[in-house]
């Protein structure tokens, strides 16, 4: 096995277990709650599957790391990370706009007069849908 296949390999190895996880931790949570995640974890688990057996079956695998700036990927990870820390003290929304903002940033659009128009109409969409639409209880500093 080369090391690109087998480089191939680990993500849909990696959302597998993923899957699994989501799968196992909802099985705590009452039989009403825990719906969307079992769902969640069954949709992973099948699309995690599929792919396994696509990457496997492919005889030419490209080198999937090559031209990565890995300075901006572990950036936009540690964003993330800082995400989740600072969700409750700054509230969703505007915590979900910088999030937006700083990806944009990071990852080369630097065009200030859509970036920031683009991260507010993200946030509040993503808002307008799970706080909205799912009555999915949210973070908010004002609401």
């Amino acid at each position: 096995m080369t090391k690109n296949k087998l480089i191939s390999l680990l993500c849909p190895l990696a959302f597998l277990a993923f899957g699994i996880w989501i799968r196992v931790s909802s099985m705590s949570f009452q039989k009403r709650d825990a719906t969307f995640p079992t769902m969640i974890a069954y949709v992973t688990i099948v699309i995690a599957i599929i792919d396994l057996i696509v990457e496997w079956r492919k005889l030419d695998h490209k080198d999937r790391f090559k031209g990565v700036n890995f300075v901006r990927l572990l950036a936009c990870v540690a964003a993330m990370f800082l995400y989740v820390f600072l969700l409750k003290k700054i509230g969703f929304f505007m915590d979900t706009m910088l999030l937006c903002g700083f990806t944009m940033w990071i990852l080369g659009y630097r065009k200030w007069k859509v970036l920031i128009p683009c991260a507010i109409v993200i946030a509040a969409v993503v808002f307008g849908v799970f706080y909205g639409l799912m009555r999915v209880p949210l973070p908010t500093l004002f609401l």
